[in-house]
This record gives C-alpha cells, structure tokens and sequence, in this order.
C-alpha cells in the first residue's frame, strides 16, 4: 500500500492515471532495467507505476503487474538477440521521447567482481546505433541524430579525491529542522553536495569537445564554473529540469525548493532564465551549426549484437550494478 505518492517524470508531471497509463502524449517513454528487484529498477518503486495509478493495489497486490509497468520496463531475457532491449527498440525504430538506459553489471563500469570492463562498447555501441539511425520521429519526420539528446553519468566514482570542495547546501544545526527559507519543509537540510561524477552530453548540436565552464588557461585564478549557482554548476536535478523544460506541456515534479526547480544552473543570471544544460547545446539551432554523425570508435568494436545475444552465448544471466559484493 502506497504511504505517500512518488512523484516523478511519468507519474506527476504527465498526469499519470489509468486511461493514459502514464503515458498521455506528452511524452512516452521506457526504462531498460538489469533485471527486476535490482535497486536500479526504479519504476518498482513508483506506487503508480509498479501497482497501477488508482487502482487499489489489489488483495493482495500484485507488484509491477500494472499496464503502466509492464508496457513502460524493459527488461533482458537469454533469448536470442534480447539480451539488451535498447538496441531492438532503436533498429525497430520504437525508441521513445525519453529513455532511462541500466546497464547490466557485467558491461557497467562498476568495479564488482562480475564486471568486464565492457562499458565504454556499450555506451558507444548505443551513441553509435542512434547517429546511424535511418529512422525517424513523428510528427518532427527528424531522425534520431537531428533531435535526440544523450546525458552519460554515473551514479559514483569510486570515492577518488576531488580537489574542488563540494558548495553547501540548504543546512540546519539540527537534523529534521530547517530555518532556511529557501526550504521551508526541512528538505535538504544539513546536506551537502558529495564527489563530482562525469557528464558527457552528445548531441547534434554540441561543439565537439566541449568542456562546461572551462577554466582559460590564463593564470587569473578565476574559472566560469567557480560561481555559485551559477550557469556552469550542475547536478541531477539540472538532467530532469532539462526535460521539464524541453517537452512542451510537462509541468516541474515538485515546487521551489526542490532539486529539478533550483537546479544551480537554472538561475537567473545575465538578466535571463536559464534552462540547465542550455550551455551545452551552444550550436543551436541554425542548421548550418549542425554537426552531421561521427561514430565514436572504441579498440573491441564489438557491436550491438554482441550485448543483445549476450547471454544466449554466454549462458550466464543479468546482474544489476551493485547487485553483487566488490571483491575487496
């Protein structure tokens, strides 16, 4: 039984319910989970996806039995060619506006015991597959290439040193009470931002090679990114913020306060609303600053076939990140 609702991208902001299940037009979309139970099968957690929206839940409840979850989740089988179901539905031509995309254990960049060191092959394998795409959207008739963004990060980095001190966040003097205006319900309160994780953005209208608020080389000892907030500062947050903004008719997840509306990068400065990321995409949107496709080469080449017949070949079966202990 739901104790308190889960908003998310698919549930609040598209009003989610069991005509539309979850998916009204405004947006479609799937998540390519490892495998059910993982902790990276997030829709499982989303009363309104896992149970269906209003619907009792059942007596007892079923979980993730709902049309919402199973026409939404994407998981792999040792079937032939089904072993990662992100490259069927791009040759298919069945990729959604939005895709949340897992990878397995055995091709993440997790340092687990099962981990292969196949994750720059897999990541490029899916870039890949989507420049080379002949396929197209509708109504837009672009191709995949023309109107697509990619956000690469990871969920950690291993816990390496960082020379830059995370900024503070909204913080209390005591756990559970918040006199910040900026976070009248307590939420954030004594936390601060942890490790820096990478971020590669590809797209057809980023500059190759870009770097977000790089420094100049100039020795002045100032950087665009020192700021804070400021337009060169990102989070999570910045990556939903980024949708809620781009796709029209979505509404933001939560009101000020929270991560996707105070994104750092979303500030006013410079006299103008930002939309976070914007920096990124500083090509935009002049067809003649479009970047036609390179496909990015990886020394294995292994292709998507390899990851889609997987475990067919292999017999062995998929493993979520962090599903099994790191070897020390």
């Amino acid at each position: 039984m739901e104790c308190y609702p889960h908003d998310s991208l698919v549930t609040s902001a598209v009003n989610c319910n069991p005509t539309n299940l979850c998916d009204n037009g405004i947006v479609s979309w799937r998540y390519y989970a490892p495998l059910p139970g993982s902790i990276w099968d997030a829709p499982e957690n989303i009363p309104e996806v896992c149970y269906g929206e209003n619907s009792g839940y059942g007596n007892p409840p079923t979980p993730c039995a709902s049309p919402e979850f199973t026409n939404h989740v994407a998981f792999p089988t040792k079937s032939h060619y089904q072993g990662a179901p992100i490259f069927s539905d791009i040759t298919n031509c069945h990729l959604q506006q939005l895709s949340w995309v897992i990878p397995d254990e055995q091709w993440s960049d997790h340092p687990g015991s099962y981990e292969t060191g196949l994750g720059p092959d897999y990541v490029a394998d899916i870039v890949n597959s989507i420049g080379k795409s002949p396929c197209t959207d509708q109504p837009s008739g672009q191709t995949y290439w023309q109107d697509t963004a990619i956000f690469i990060t990871w969920d950690d980095w291993g816990g390496f040193y960082d020379h830059i001190v995370p900024p503070a966040v909204y913080r209390s003097t005591m756990l559970g009470v918040c006199n910040d205006p900026h976070a009248p319900y307590g939420w954030g309160c004594g936390y601060v931002y942890g490790f820096r994780v990478p971020l590669l953005v590809v797209s057809r209208w980023t500059p190759a090679g870009y770097v977000s608020g790089a420094c100049t080389g100039t020795g002045s000892g100032g950087c665009p990114n020192d700021a804070w907030p400021g337009p060169y500062v990102h989070d999570f947050g910045s990556i939903l913020a980024f949708i809620e903004h781009n796709f029209v008719g979505m509404q933001f997840i939560a009101p000020q306060g929270y991560a996707d509306y105070n994104a750092p990068d979303g500030y006013q400065y410079d006299g103008i609303n930002a939309v976070p990321l914007y920096d990124f995409f500083g090509l935009c949107c002049s067809p003649a600053n479009a970047r036609s496709f390179t496909p990015i080469y990886v020394p294995a080449n292994l292709g998507p076939t390899y990851f889609e017949d997987y475990y067919y070949q292999t017999g062995l079966g998929p493993i979520g990140p962090d599903d099994v202990p790191d070897p020390d």
